[in-house]
């Protein structure tokens, strides 16, 4: 029996357009993405046509970006990995958990476009009306720390001083991502080398997005989200598995408790309303795949190559689709 692997999903950050035309002549990812136009109602296809390699792109929005991805990271699953779906484990990282939903029949792929569509215009609203300027930065640790919570345990302390920045991401255990007021940002990405100097060189990105997602800016979404949960419908009976505790649990691991789902409706609602306020626990995902459930391979399935990047930074061998 072949040893169970992973598949992992990517989020919001990721590239998507150009780096899906050269799927666009496989049939089932074609199909796919029709099913997501006619859902969705935007021209998911033209705009990964229309990417050309030597311009700037034209920035779409949160409500257009979210559900295209959840369409292009279903669409490669069905194409090269829905026949080994049963011997897999899934995680997606924060959207990339409702492909998770999808890959592994919880969610109907009709269902969680509607869904995602009303999470990223719930989200795309709190960033609306947030009076003050909010962002999110990354910070990448060149070496590994000498243990694993060193970096975590040094930008926690270097974050102290300010009150409106939250830990958005772990991502491993030597990148995390921060959300929260851009003025207390940028004065933390100045300071930050010389907080970690004993660690090495830290590099600083900011990420392209609407707001400080996955932070306390996130709670004005919640309830226009919660209302869209409360009417899904989520099919866990035939999907369950024994996890390592003996336990009935759902094939997918969550951002927000770094465990399998509960096989329970009202619980899987909770998580997933949670997930925009909460940290996404991906290093403590990645870490209980490895060491409770001997996964040392997975299959990052989507758009772009940032899933490769983190399985890599997480000490998994990546395999292609």
């Amino acid at each position: 029996m072949d040893k169970m692997k992973a598949v992992l999903f990517p989020g919001q950050g990721v590239e998507w357009r150009r780096s899906m035309q050269s799927y666009l002549s496989n049939k089932t990812v074609e199909n796919t993405l029709i099913e997501a136009e006619e859902v969705g109602g935007f021209p998911l296809r033209s705009y990964i046509l229309d990417a050309k390699p030597d311009y700037e792109l034209p920035k779409l929005g949160t409500m257009i970006v979210q559900p295209a991805i959840l369409a292009c990271s279903v669409g490669l699953f069905r194409a090269f990995l829905q026949r080994n779906g049963s011997s897999c484990l899934f995680a997606g990282h924060s959207l990339g958990e409702y492909s998770a939903l999808v890959a592994s029949r919880v969610l109907s792929f009709p269902t969680a476009l509607k869904l995602v569509t009303t999470r990223a215009k719930a989200m795309d609203e709190a960033c609306q009306i947030t009076k003050e300027k909010t962002s999110m930065l990354a910070l990448t640790l060149f070496n590994r720390p000498a243990y694993p919570t060193k970096f975590q345990d040094d930008v926690i302390k270097a974050k102290e001083p300010f009150s409106f920045i939250d830990i958005a991401n772990i991502n491993s255990s030597r990148q995390i991502v921060l959300s929260g007021k851009f003025e207390e940002l940028v004065t933390l990405a100045n300071s930050i080398q010389s907080n970690t100097a004993n660690l090495g060189r830290v590099r600083v990105n900011w990420l392209d997005v609407a707001g400080a997602f996955h932070s306390r800016y996130m709670f004005p979404a919640l309830q226009q989200l919660k209302d869209a949960l409360s009417k899904t419908e989520f099919h866990t009976r035939d999907v369950t598995i024994q996890s390592s505790n003996g336990k009935s649990q759902l094939p997918i691991v969550s951002n927000v408790t770094a465990d399998l789902y509960p096989t329970d409706a009202s619980k899987i609602r909770e998580i997933l309303l949670l997930q925009c306020v909460k940290p996404v626990l991906f290093w403590q995902s990645m870490s209980r795949l490895k060491n409770e459930y001997g996964i040392t391979h997975c299959y990052p399935c989507g758009p772009g190559s940032t899933m490769q990047s983190l399985a890599k930074q997480n000490e998994l061998h990546s395999e292609d689709l």
